[in-house]
């Protein structure tokens, strides 16, 4: 694994479907290299059965009696697993290689130190972790700073660590992903449960419900408290507080929205909030339950930050008492649940792009910046783009990711995609007095320049009075007009664009150089450093929704993310 700079994703920029920009270094200050963010990863989804799909949010929006009505139609059966909404990716099982990748990419790119593996039930999902490791393995060797893991149990946890312990850690399988604390591979479970060769190879910590008393070495996933507790280690050192999106310490988090009974907080709770405030679509999409956590954790400043959770999706239909007779204990709806991965509609990317900019408040970030290359003399249009390799300031994409996906899901659903087209692999970006070029590398040959919304490029200039679309401001290859010019355009408010006139562009092979004059981009020389995010963009299907960037053809860097390039300051 390098610690190159055109892997740190810890640097790159966004701005999510809010207006909410990620913060920058100025504001968060230096990276703090003593700080660990962990993240609950569920591998259960179609483990238990495939029937359904069943959708909560959809049954109680067109049937709103059934809350009422154990035996309504519109439930699944008894005790089979119901999604509360949909995810971005569809109602996919969790063996499905094509998400697996993204979901890895994706936590990578937020700054995730590691995931924490639910085999609280004593089933640890072997054949899907086998599949999630090899992808993670593949992803390290690219050179990515990939989340490590470790596994949290609690019923049956000597067996269930004695059976990890056979399959993964004493055949040495893929060391170099286990999450290692105080030296050692750490495990979260009863230690008095487990032998003495358990006890000489791991980090022990306790499994640590919210209804029960504090622990010391405990490892909370979620607390029914607010503020949320602090956890200590044997020395007496703050250890660790729990995130969470949403608790339910009424037990079943379905009694509040169905029924309006207990003391559940969605979403859209936060202090102060009456139910009505924290029903609200706002405070739901913004995440308001989730940003008071975390500025409990922030103000504590433990070591790890432990978030509850990415893809957990499903619960089970339990029959409650007669007065509340439909139960889910865990999900129950939008604002009653707790996944923070993309979903279709709703909070969309809001909850993972939240994610990032708390782990940066949270860890801090590297010196920002990198990126700026001036050059006393244009870099030629040439066909073999040697004039490249002396440029510095250089950016990188995960590979593999144009895959194709052909899937089931759950029911008779089946997942296909085969909009992956080039695959982005490196870039570059320099400029001269009078230019901003960049530069692009796929991993084969380009496909045509006539083809489909081909190898566009997409730049964001921090500080403009407009947002442009989705923070963007200008576009380039929306319309490529020939063999060597293309179409710089700028928003003029949403996915409308205007032009602003032909650049020039060379593309050979698998290679793309763009040259952007200064003036149309507003560039103009300033005594002031100058940062420009841009981002690559190759057949996407949806105008005008970037929700596509997690989806369709290929994207670099991931979602709404950009990478960051900064004209340094010009006397």
């Amino acid at each position: 694994m390098t610690d190159g700079m055109g892997y740190r994703v810890d640097r790159w920029g966004g701005i999510d479907g809010l207006g909410r920009r990620l913060p920058t270094r100025i504001e968060v200050g230096p990276s703090r290299p003593n700080r660990f963010v962990g993240l609950f990863y569920f591998l259960w989804l179609g483990q238990h059965g495939t029937m359904g799909p069943y959708d909560n949010s959809d049954i109680v929006a067109g049937w709103p009696e059934a809350m009422r009505d154990r035996a309504h139609a519109a439930w699944g059966p008894e005790g089979a697993f119901h999604f509360w909404g949909e995810p971005l990716y569809g109602y996919y099982l969790n063996d499905d290689a094509w998400v697996l990748r993204k979901h890895v990419q994706l936590i990578a790119s937020a700054g995730v130190d590691f995931l924490v593996f639910d085999t609280t039930n004593a089933t640890t999902y072997k054949r899907v972790y086998d599949e999630l490791f090899r992808i993670m393995a593949e992803l390290a060797e690219q050179g990515f700073k990939i989340p490590q893991f470790a596994f949290y149990t609690n019923t049956d946890s000597g067996e269930t660590i004695a059976a990890l312990y056979r399959d993964i850690y004493q055949p040495a399988r893929y060391p170099s992903l286990w999450f290692r604390w105080e030296g050692k591979p750490l495990i979260i479970g009863d230690p008095e449960a487990c032998d003495a060769e358990h006890h000489e190879f791991f980090t022990f910590r306790l499994n640590q419900w919210p209804n029960e008393p504090a622990k010391t070495n405990g490892f909370p996933w979620i607390e029914f408290e607010r503020p949320q507790r602090v956890f200590f280690n044997d020395r007496g050192e703050k250890e660790i507080v729990s995130v969470s999106v949403a608790q339910h310490p009424s037990v079943a988090m379905s009694d509040t929205p169905f029924y309006g009974y207990g003391d559940n907080w969605g979403r859209g709770y936060h202090e102060g909030a009456d139910s009505g405030a924290a029903a609200s679509a706002e405070a739901i999409h913004r995440g308001a339950n989730v940003a008071e956590q975390w500025a409990f954790a922030l103000a504590e400043d433990p070591r790890i930050v432990f978030v509850t959770g990415w893809n957990e999706w499903v619960a089970m239909r339990l029959s409650g008492p007669d007065e509340r007779p439909v139960l889910f204990v865990d999900q129950a709806t939008l604002n009653f649940s707790r996944d923070i991965e993309p979903m279709k509609g709703g909070y969309n990317d809001n909850y993972y792009m939240h994610l990032i900019g708390y782990i940066r408040r949270f860890k801090g970030m590297p010196d920002d910046t990198f990126g700026g290359s001036r050059l006393a003399a244009p870099i030629p249009m040439a066909p073999d783009f040697r004039a490249w390799d002396d440029v510095a300031s250089e950016y990188r994409d995960f590979a593999g990711d144009t895959a194709p996906r052909n899937h089931p899901g759950y029911g008779e659903l089946r997942y296909r995609d085969d909009t992956g087209r080039n695959d982005l692999a490196l870039f570059k970006a320099a400029h001269t007095e009078d230019e901003v070029c960049f530069y692009a590398r796929t991993r084969a040959a380009l496909t045509p320049r006539t083809d489909r919304h081909w190898m566009m490029l997409l730049l964001r200039v921090p500080g403009r009075a407009d947002e442009g679309w989705e923070g963007y401001h200008y576009i380039v290859n929306r319309q490529v007009t020939g063999d060597s010019a293309t179409l710089l355009e700028r928003s003029a408010g949403g996915w409308n664009w205007e032009p602003l006139g032909e650049v020039r562009y060379a593309a050979s092979g698998n290679e793309l150089h763009l040259a952007l004059p200064r003036t149309l981009l507003g560039l103009v020389r300033s005594e002031q450093p100058q940062r420009l995010e841009f981002k690559w963009v190759d057949h996407m299907q949806n105008e005008g929704d970037a929700m596509d960037f997690y989806r369709y053809g290929d994207v670099a860097p991931e979602g709404r993310l950009n990478y960051v390039y900064t004209i340094q300051g010009e006397a």
